[in-house]
């Protein structure tokens, strides 16, 4: 018997499946409770109504607007204010933003070959601190492109599409230690800024390394954020005698620092090698390694995770992009309590999807914006030094010229941006 082509067995398949919006009295079944039946093909559920599909686009289209309602501001929240080098001359400050209506429709932009943007303007203001005289001024930041009702954006009259990216989470996680067998190691991986590897010792004692430095004592970060005694360093570890006598103890013994002013200048030999601090720089140091925005983010989806992984709610300041005290407490407990082979504590496997994460597009191009702001900083502080402020603007600083840059290099030539 010759097998039925595919085009014959789809039809009839599709017809199969055809449920009518009203069921004919002959079509129950008396002898099945008044089931319902179509040649011979019983149906056990009441509703009939078709399941309507979701949106597939709507996770672009609500990126993009999100993009465009906060992450583009937000963007410029972060950089600003801009300083010159001295910091005594003049600086400047990002009040607000503007997206204006596009020139061109898509069927224009088509036609004629135009990106579908819409240009932005940015209001900053200048203070000369020499003279103590303020200027505010409104300036061009050059075209945001616009995302049309599919999903897609139009680049030289072209239609492209920017693909979502998966990528490992930010956050704290515990790893098998490679060095010790049989040891855990615990890695602080935030958005942006200095990496920390904290591994336990053969002795006990438990070590960090920043950004793949030398070792010093965990005790040392954990005076430089605020328990700066021996006691205030036990207490906070001792509801588990175990860790107190194993691990907390031998660390406090290598740890040659007796007080905050001296961890800091440990953490401040480490990082930069060679220079002599002083008691402001060391303050400051600190200060951008771990509580600028600019230099260091743990990022919103880190401190989702590690409230799930603790399983405790950590109180923080501000919208918790900063790593706070008790965030290093709570995971050095964790490291011990794997260590101890307690139940309930595991470790995290990096390479699976519930450790990583989906960009979509709306914060793949807020990550291009910053590239490009940076870029502007950059100018910005040489313009500062060079030029004279008694006749200058604000837009005699701020150049647009390197957003615009990176986000035509982006929608143009990035591999996540596809032709449809």
């Amino acid at each position: 018997m010759a097998p039925k082509s595919p085009r014959t067995y789809k039809a009839r398949t599709q017809e199969s499946i055809h449920v009518p919006a009203q069921i004919r009295e002959s079509d129950l079944d008396p002898r099945l409770g008044g089931l319902y039946h179509i040649r011979g093909r019983y149906f056990f559920n009441d509703d009939r109504s078709i399941i309507e599909l979701p949106e597939m686009i709507e996770v672009q289209l609500e990126s993009y607007k999100y993009f465009l309602d906060h992450l583009l501001n937000q963007a410029f929240v972060d950089a600003f204010p801009i300083d010159d080098f001295s910091g005594e001359k003049v600086s400047i400050y990002y009040k607000s933003l503007s997206i204006e209506e596009p020139k061109y429709s898509i069927s224009e932009c088509k036609r004629k070959n135009l990106n579908y943007e819409a240009p932005f303007k940015a209001k900053f203001e200048m203070l000369n601190k020499v003279s103590g005289e303020i200027k505010e001024q409104e300036v061009y930041m050059g075209g945001v492109p616009l995302m049309t009702e599919q999903g897609t954006f139009i680049v030289n009259g072209v239609e492209r599409v920017i693909v979502n990216q998966i990528i490992r989470s930010n956050g704290i996680f515990m790893v098998n230690d490679a060095k010790n067998v049989g040891s855990f190691a615990m890695k602080i991986i935030p958005a942006k800024g200095s990496w920390f590897e904290i591994e336990i010792e053969k002795k006990g004692a438990i070590m960090v390394k920043v950004d793949k430095k030398r070792k010093i004592p965990v005790t040392v970060l954990l005076r430089a954020h605020g328990l700066e005694s021996d006691a205030e360093i036990i207490q906070a570890f001792s509801g588990n005698p175990d860790f107190l006598s194993k691990h907390i103890g031998p660390t406090i013994e290598k740890d040659k620092t007796k007080s905050r002013l001296e961890a800091l200048y440990a953490l401040y030999k480490l990082i930069r090698p060679g220079d002599l601090g002083t008691d402001e720089r060391v303050e400051q140091l600190f200060a951008t390694t771990f509580f600028d925005i600019k230099k260091f983010d743990l990022g919103e989806v880190a401190r989702m995770k590690i409230k799930r992984k603790f399983g405790v709610d950590i109180a923080y300041e501000g919208d918790g992009r900063f790593l706070q005290l008790a965030d290093l407490v709570e995971g050095l407990k964790y490291l011990m309590s794997l260590q101890f082979r307690l139940p309930g504590f595991s470790v995290d496997d990096i390479d699976h999807l519930e450790n990583r994460r989906v960009r979509s597009v709306g914060e793949l191009v807020s990550d291009r914006i910053k590239v490009g702001i940076t870029r502007l900083e950059k100018i910005a502080k040489d313009r500062m030094t060079i030029l004279e402020l008694d006749d200058a603007t604000p837009g005699t600083f701020i150049n647009a010229r390197p957003v615009t840059a990176v986000l035509k290099e982006f929608f143009g030539t990035s591999q996540l941006s596809q032709f449809m």
